[in-house]
This record gives structure tokens, C-alpha cells and sequence, in this order.
């Protein structure tokens, strides 16, 4: 990342954004309450204030989807967080059959009174309106067609797939009214920014892919250093931070060479050491690649640690250097599929730190 981007404004907010918010705004008179859908992994940033902000007096629901991929421990931690701010939330996976299940319930106890005051008042009962909001990419379409029990659109795992609004009914009770994903019209924050492209929730275009993996591998060395030496050789020293790599012990050269079945280099512990990355080898294989950050110690030293993935997992080119767009391809595959682990991008203790 070059020198004077940190405090980059991201801005991604295009015509049908806008569209969907000024069409939000008009029919918030007839909406009874809001499920607003924001990613597990990332609970605070993955959430657009404008949806409290233009319905504050509707029963509103937060759900957290992607629960199945986020680190339980974060999760339950920011469920209090939330309890204490007086916000009901509830953590799931969109697939399974009791979360959506549990949101159904919770929607059906905000629509009980309200048929209990039409009938004192002899009016015709009707479906709970349920306005459906959220970033893009969060699930907000999949939890509609499981709670309608059919497809009522295609689901694509793209930002911003949904393009206008549309009422979608659930049996006689409820109704809900779909909207794109609705991003804030700015992103202040470029560490925010990044974290919501490791998640697939902004527009991949917004930053190159070399510049959210190794931001997103700085993330996982400091919160998950067990996760990502199991997986990729890579570790964080809690004593001295410095970045650690296993290497066989007989490899005094070639510390990190292409063609070793990542697998065996991981699994085979009883082979394997921790040696601090600032080793005359790869800074020699190394030297050659361009940055993908700017050179201060903590960087250069993780730029490092993220070739030496690469050599590890074998994503090396015909010329023996690093492919760092191959690997930075496997790592964000590897985070959004749950193969790292469940994996939090946001902590609460961080964040109120």
C-alpha cells in the first residue's frame, strides 16, 4: 500500500444505490418493522447507519449471517456488545433450518400485537411488512428465499447483484420488501474498507487483490497465529512479534522451495522448526518482487511472510519467484470459504480499545 492512503474516502456508491435509498425512504411509512442483515465476521462495519436512521421507531432486528464462518467466541462477545446497546441480534447461518427458523419467530412476536390491536379496533387483519436491508453480499436475498420457501430471485455471490425493490409475500403473515445492498455514500476508514473486500462485500475493483490479502493476512497472524501456521507455515511470536516460518531443518538454503507438497511441510510437525524471517535466502529471493506495501520494517517483514506463502503453498511462477496474485487469490478463497477457520475480521475489545 503506498505511502498516504491511509486516510483514502472509498467511494462506491452507484446509481441504483441511490435509487433504492430515496425509494426506502418513501415507503417507510408503511414498513412495520426491519431485519437489517450484516456479516458475522465483521458485526460494526459491515452495518450502514442509514437503516436505523430512517426508521428509528420500527421493532428492528440485526441478523448476523455467515455465523458459520465466524470465530464463535467473537461472536458471542459481540451479541453482549449489542444486548447492552439495547439491540435485539441474533447470529446465524442462512441455510440452517432452526436459525431461519428463530428469525421467523422473532417476526411473528413483533406482528402478534399488532393483529391483536386491528381486531380491538375491527379492522382487516394483514401481513407484518418486513423491509429487508443491509450492505451488499450479505445474505439479505438468500434469508428472503428461505423464509418465502422458494427461489424469489437468483443469488449470486456478488456485491450488489439485487437492483431494485420488491414486495415478496410468506404465506399470510408476512410480507417482505427486498432492497439492494445499500453501502454508507462514503467509507472513512481504508482499514475498514479492506476488511470488506476480504469479505466480498464491496467491489473487489476498489483495491488491487495483492492489497486486501496482505492486509488480511496481518489480520489473521495477530488473531489467529495457530490457524495460519497449521495452514500455511506462518506464524507471529507473541513475545517479540516478529514474523516466524516453519522450515525443515536440513533446508539451510532453500527455505522455502515451490515444489514441497504443502501438506506434508505442514502436517509432518516432528520435521519442523520456527527460524525468524529475516533470513540472507529469501531476502535474496525476495528482494526482486515489487512491494505490496510501503517500506517500513513491520511491512517489509510482512510482505515477506506473505511470499514465503506462496513458496509454501506452491504458488510460484516458471521463474521461480513468488506469484503473489495467485496466492492472493487462494488466501481470500481460502478466508470466505472457512478453510482458514471460522475467522472475525472486527473484535470488540479492539474496537472499544
Amino acid at each position: 500500500m503506498a505511502k498516504g492512503r491511509d486516510k483514502k474516502r472509498i467511494n462506491w456508491f452507484p446509481g441504483h444505490m441511490a435509487r433504492a435509498t430515496r425509494e426506502l425512504r418513501e415507503v417507510r411509512s408503511m414498513i412495520d418493522a426491519i431485519v437489517e442483515v450484516a456479516d458475522a465476521r465483521l458485526p460494526r462495519a459491515s452495518r450502514n447507519p442509514i437503516f436505523l436512521k430512517d426508521t428509528p421507531e420500527k421493532p428492528h432486528l440485526l441478523v448476523l449471517s455467515h455465523a458459520d464462518l465466524a470465530d464463535p467466541d467473537a461472536t458471542k462477545l459481540w451479541l453482549d456488545d449489542f444486548s447492552r446497546q439495547s439491540v435485539t441480534a441474533l447470529a446465524c447461518d442462512l441455510l440452517n433450518a432452526r436459525d431461519i427458523e428463530n428469525i421467523r419467530d422473532h417476526l411473528l412476536s413483533i406482528h402478534k400485537p399488532l393483529l391483536e390491536i386491528a381486531q380491538a379496533r375491527g379492522r382487516r387483519s394483514r401481513p407484518l411488512r418486513v423491509v429487508v436491508a443491509g450492505v451488499p453480499n450479505t445474505g439479505k436475498s438468500t434469508l428472503i428465499n428461505q423464509l418465502v420457501g422458494k427461489r424469489s430471485r437468483n443469488v449470486a455471490a456478488r456485491p450488489g447483484v439485487t437492483r431494485k425493490i420488491e414486495w415478496l409475500r410468506s404465506g399470510s403473515e408476512l410480507t417482505f420488501l427486498d432492497t439492494p445492498g445499500i453501502l454508507p455514500t462514503r467509507i472513512e476508514d481504508e482499514k475498514e474498507g479492506l476488511a470488506l473486500a476480504a469479505a466480498g462485500l464491496i467491489d473487489d475493483t476498489l483495491f488491487s487483490v495483492e492489497q486486501v490479502a496482505l492486509s488480511l493476512t496481518g489480520h489473521l497472524l495477530k488473531h489467529y497465529p495457530e490457524e495460519m501456521l497449521e495452514r500455511y507455515g506462518v506464524s507471529l511470536d507473541p513475545n517479540t512479534g516478529a514474523y516466524l516460518a516453519r522450515v525443515e531443518d536440513d533446508s539451510d538454503v532453500d527455505l522455502f522451495p515451490g515444489d514441497v507438497d504443502a501438506a506434508e511441510f505442514i502436517h509432518s510437525d516432528s520435521d519442523l522448526s520456527r527460524r525468524n524471517f529475516n533470513d540472507t535466502d529469501l531476502t535474496r529471493r525476495c528482494a526482486d518482487v515489487d512491494d505490496l506495501a510501503h517500506r517500513d520494517d513491520d511491512t517489509t517483514d510482512l510482505g515477506m511472510t506473505f511470499r514465503s506463502m506462496a513458496y509454501r503453498m506452491g504458488c510460484v511462477l516458471s521463474d521461480d519467484k513468488p506469484d503473489i496474485d495467485r496466492m492472493s487469490r487462494v488466501l481470500l478463497s481460502d478466508f470466505r470459504s472457512g478453510r482458514i477457520g471460522r475467522i472475525t475480521l472486527e473484535h470488540v475489545s479492539t474496537l472499544s480499545s
